[in-house]
């Protein structure tokens, strides 16, 4: 996660919600698809129309009975799948506990920074650069399911990976076995 997305879940996580940010309403009655947009790993719209990690996490929490912060986690986990390679998102997983680690710890003591959350800061940041894109979720029974997404910077080819069988041959291999 992006740490400006983690600072905005952070900055209320240990207040009284915000407007209904953190309020577990009664759940939808009919399952919701919605399309959440990141910018550098920043949630920036809701079906196209433009708005704050805040206001996004209110407005997921209205339409789909409280389930806004299980749907934009779940949504930029899904975009980082396909646009980090498996060994820097394996070492961002590493990161982001321990960035959740120093910052309680922080929020215990009564603090604002430090050094380590600063670096943990800038690594997250500079691991966002290629996490733009859209993805469409299915909300529902207390569940957010990925049901589509797509992006520019994704590290996958679906017309290679058409091209393929199960063993990674080509089409143009299998040929001549045939």
């Amino acid at each position: 996660m992006s740490a400006e997305f983690l600072r905005a879940i952070q900055a209320n996580a240990f207040g009284a919600p915000l407007g209904g940010a953190w309020e577990r309403e009664q759940e939808a009655a009919d399952p919701l698809e919605v399309v959440i947009t990141f910018d550098q790993g920043v949630p920036v719209a809701l079906d196209r129309e433009t708005l704050s990690v805040l206001e996004a996490l209110q407005e997921l929490n209205r339409r789909a009975g409280g389930l806004g912060a299980l749907a934009l986690t779940t949504a930029h986990q899904a975009l980082e799948s396909i646009t980090l390679e498996s060994d820097l998102l394996g070492f961002k997983a590493e990161v982001d506990r321990r960035w959740a680690e120093v910052v309680h710890d922080l929020v215990q003591n009564g603090q604002m920074g430090s050094p380590l959350k600063q670096a943990l800061d800038t690594f997250i940041a500079s691991s966002q650069s290629r996490v733009s894109g859209e993805v469409r979720l299915h909300l529902g029974e207390g569940r957010a399911l990925v049901t589509g997404r797509r992006c520019e910077t994704s590290l996958y080819d679906l017309h290679q990976a058409l091209a393929r069988d199960f063993r990674g041959h080509t089409k143009d291999l299998q040929k001549g076995y045939a």
